[in-house]
């Protein structure tokens, strides 16, 4: 995707372009579905939505892998291990185990 926003400070007219893409990979055996996704997204620090350092929610530049297992015990009810890896501008590189349990009806 390419987020365009187009604002006015002072007069000055600004706009500014955030790129980003995810991509992922899945197939499912019996009821186990491992997938592999890559996260993208790029946003320069006076961006006014996703760089905005007033609002405290300042996004810049993230981008890594995430490699998981979802095991459906039924229709209704799954849960799914994952291993997260996130690399930001300016900070440390974050690693991450996760587990998620869902339940649908």
């Amino acid at each position: 995707m390419l987020v365009r926003h187009e604002r006015s400070i002072d007069g000055s007219p600004g706009v500014f372009h955030t790129p980003a893409f995810y991509t992922e990979f899945s197939r499912r055996f019996g009821s186990f579905r491992p997938y592999f996704r890559y996260d993208y997204i790029n946003a320069g620090v006076s961006e006014p939505v996703y760089g905005n350092p007033a609002n405290g929610q300042v996004v810049g530049r993230r981008n890594g892998p995430t490699i998981g297992l979802r095991y459906d015990f039924n229709d209704h009810a799954a849960v799914k291990f994952e291993y997260d890896r996130l690399a930001r501008r300016g900070q440390a590189t974050r690693n991450a185990l996760e587990m998620q349990v869902s339940f649908g009806f």
